[in-house]
């Protein structure tokens, strides 16, 4: 199972799932690529996150359960939606993706703030590493 999910709801999973695995403190990145593999316990895995940036480029293999993908936060653009969207089901692997929350798909406002920030860029002709930047 992977969650994205708000700060809040990231500390919240934490404090209920002993054994929740947040993808920022991850070290062993290999078991994205069993990631229905049972733990110690015998329970599945449960990946969470609350960073955008970690739901783009990871691939979750579950070929033979399948994996699930629980929504509770809103992306900041279409593509960034269209990215944490495919974490799961590559390869052809079942999954099953839920929605939770009431919220827009996309934080129309947040993705307004990125295309504002990455013109600016784009006119000055800075470097990428310039945009995160901007935001202290």
């Amino acid at each position: 199972m992977l969650v994205y999910t708000t700060d809040e709801g990231l500390k919240g999973l934490v404090q209920v799932v002993d054994d929740a695995i947040v993808l920022e403190e991850m070290k062993d990145c290999a078991m994205l690529g069993d990631a229905e593999a049972k733990d110690d316990d015998g329970m599945h895995k449960v990946f969470v996150t609350a960073r955008e940036t970690s739901m783009r480029g990871l691939d979750f293999r579950a070929p033979t359960l399948g994996m699930v993908l629980i929504v509770n936060a809103a992306f900041s653009s279409p593509r960034d939606k269209s990215q944490g969207m495919s974490r799961v089901g590559r390869f052809k692997d079942d999954c099953t993706r839920v929605k939770l929350g009431l919220f827009e798909d996309v934080d129309d406002e947040k993705s307004q703030e990125v295309w504002t920030k990455l013109m600016k860029l784009v006119n000055k002709g800075r470097n990428k590493s310039d945009f995160y930047a901007m935001d202290e």
